[in-house]
C-alpha cells in the first residue's frame, strides 16, 4: 500500500481520498506482580486515538484511556505459598482475637476485684468514723462530767 509503486500508479491517493476516520489501539499491560503481590499491582490500559477525516479542513484527533485491573486472580492464588499464608493469616488472625477477648475478661475481672476492695476499705472507713465520733462522744460527756464536778467542788470550797 506504502511502495513506491502506490505513489507512483496514484492507488495511495485514491484510498487517502476515501478514508474518513480510522483508530489506533494499543493495549498496554503493566505488571508489577514480580515486585508486590497485591491485586493492584497488575493494570490493563487501553489507548485508542482516534483520528477524523470527515470534515477534510480539519483533523478531529481523540485519545481514549481506559484503565482496568487485570484479572490475575488464577495466576496469584497458584503461588506456591498462597495456601499456607492463608491459613498462617488465619490462625494468627484467630489467636490475635482470642488473646483480645481473654484481656478485656482479664481488665474486668482486676476491676471487679479493685471495686470489691475499694467498697470494703470505704465501709472500713465509715465504721472508723463511726467509732471515732463514738469515742469523740464519750470523750466529751466524760470532761463535760469533770467540769461539772471540778466547778461543784470550787464552788463548794
Amino acid at each position: 500500500m506504502f511502495s513506491e509503486e502506490s505513489l507512483q500508479n496514484s492507488t495511495l491517493q485514491r484510498f487517502v481520498q476515501q478514508v474518513t476516520t480510522f483508530t489506533l489501539s494499543y493495549y498496554v499491560r503493566v505488571d508489577y506482580s514480580a515486585y508486590m503481590d497485591f491485586e493492584a499491582s497488575c493494570f490493563d490500559f487501553e489507548i485508542k486515538q482516534i483520528y477524523d477525516y470527515t470534515d477534510r479542513n480539519l483533523l478531529k484527533k481523540s485519545l481514549n484511556l481506559e484503565q482496568r485491573n487485570c484479572n490475575n486472580f488464577d495466576a496469584f492464588s497458584a503461588k506456591p505459598m498462597f495456601g499456607t499464608n492463608l491459613i498462617f493469616i488465619i490462625v494468627l488472625a484467630t489467636i490475635s482475637l482470642t488473646l483480645t477477648i481473654k484481656y478485656f475478661l482479664d481488665i474486668s475481672k482486676m476491676y471487679k476485684v479493685i471495686r470489691t476492695k475499694y467498697i470494703e476499705r470505704e465501709n472500713e472507713l465509715k465504721s472508723n468514723a463511726e467509732n471515732f465520733k463514738l469515742s469523740l462522744r464519750k470523750i466529751k460527756t466524760k470532761n463535760e462530767k469533770y467540769i461539772a464536778r471540778m466547778s461543784e467542788s470550787i464552788k463548794k470550797q
